[in-house]
């Protein structure tokens, strides 16, 4: 007969197979994540906006990068407007962590600012602010290259190692606009056209 311990070990291992269908609990990081720090749930998850910040700026950065010479990329690169997208999104961001947020910028420290990243939309917030600015050195540097005749094929690497570098994409711009700025400084004047006068063009001399 077999002993009454091992069938039940059989049975609650076919209860433990029939179970597998159960999804378990969410894990304790994942309910953070998606909860202000008073423990109330957030109303729109952290993350989506996250991705959201960088999805509104990329179409202005794929009109500088891909076709900088038509007409409406120069009219919405001259705008600030482009960043007001990201900054709502900012805003939406470090309402939950206002307090956390405030004492981080206001006095910095490596410690708060380690703090504040691990708060739900910490992170997000520090990074949509990022984003707007990046923009907007993105957009003075398309602006002041159209204006210097610097190549699209110059302009678009520069362009896309600032989407991702900003410091070390203006950084390199700023040299390149000295360049550009001297060399055109120290090129001859152009001599202009004589006037003509009543019996032809007037000769110098």
């Amino acid at each position: 007969m077999p002993d009454a311990r091992h069938r039940r070990g059989g049975g609650d291992e076919r209860l433990g197979d029939g179970a597998a269908g159960i999804d378990p609990p969410a894990a304790p990081g994942d309910e953070v994540r998606h909860l202000r720090p008073d423990g109330r749930r957030l109303p729109v998850p952290p993350g989506l906006l996250f991705d959201l910040s960088f999805l509104l700026a990329a179409p202005v950065w794929l009109l500088m990068i891909f076709v900088p010479a038509w007409g409406p990329t120069r009219r919405i690169a001259a705008s600030p407007l482009t960043a007001v997208p990201v900054l709502l999104v900012w805003t939406a961001l470090v309402v939950p962590v206002a307090p956390d947020f405030w004492a981080a910028v206001s006095n910095p420290a490596v410690d708060r600012f380690r703090e504040l990243a691990a708060l739900p939309g910490g992170a997000g917030a520090i990074w949509a602010q990022i984003i707007a600015w990046d923009l907007l050195i993105g957009q003075w540097i398309y602006l002041e290259g159209r204006r210097l005749a610097v190549h699209p094929l110059a302009m678009g690497p520069l362009l896309v190692l600032t989407v991702f570098l900003s410091p070390l994409g203006l950084l390199l711009f700023l040299v390149l606009r000295a360049l550009r700025t001297r060399t055109a400084a120290s090129a001859p004047a152009p001599v202009p056209a004589a006037a003509p006068g009543p019996d032809g063009p007037v000769r110098a001399g």
